[in-house]
């Protein structure tokens, strides 16, 4: 059973009521970019409007039994809306199909990704090295250059305080 976060002063009630709001802040955005606002025709823009489908869709995930039924529903009906919608501005392509606005960021593998794992406050995770980076390149291997030294005719000033 999911334990329930209690945040000291917002009832239950009033913290449905922002998810409610945060998501259809979302829906109105997707909306926007995808040039679905009556009386002001738009380009679409899909890799925008893809980006905040897919953001909802990992809200989703990582909120899985958590949510009540009201915050479920909510977000449910507005991806799948949003789906439709993407398809329609897309000329048939549905989001899945369409490539990752983040396809060129970087991963994080699935192995460093340890679900079970808690860290301590005090404690951080250590990055595995991959073993290529731990030999320099040829090129790197080289004395660096040393740097030019200014000429002696410049004066040299300094400030004193007295």
């Amino acid at each position: 059973m999911p334990e329930k976060q209690n945040v000291p002063g917002v009832t239950a009630g009033e913290l449905t009521n922002r998810f409610v709001h945060f998501i259809n802040y979302q829906f109105k955005s997707a909306i926007y970019v995808l040039g679905m606002i009556p009386g002001q025709p738009m380009a679409p823009h899909l890799p925008e409007a893809k980006m905040i489908i897919d953001q909802l869709e990992m809200l989703r995930e990582k909120t899985r039994g958590n949510l009540n039924k009201v915050e479920t529903k909510i977000l449910d009906d507005a991806i799948e809306k949003l789906s439709m919608a993407f398809t329609q501005a897309s000329g048939g392509t549905p989001p899945s199909m369409m490539p990752s606005p983040t396809a060129g960021m970087e991963q994080i593998p699935d192995d460093m990704v340890d679900e079970d794992e808690d860290f301590a406050e005090d404690e951080e995770p250590q990055a595995k090295a991959p073993a290529a980076a731990a030999t320099p390149a040829p090129a790197q291997r080289s004395a660096p250059a040393a740097a030019p030294e200014p000429p002696e005719n410049k004066k040299k000033f300094s400030k004193t305080y007295g």
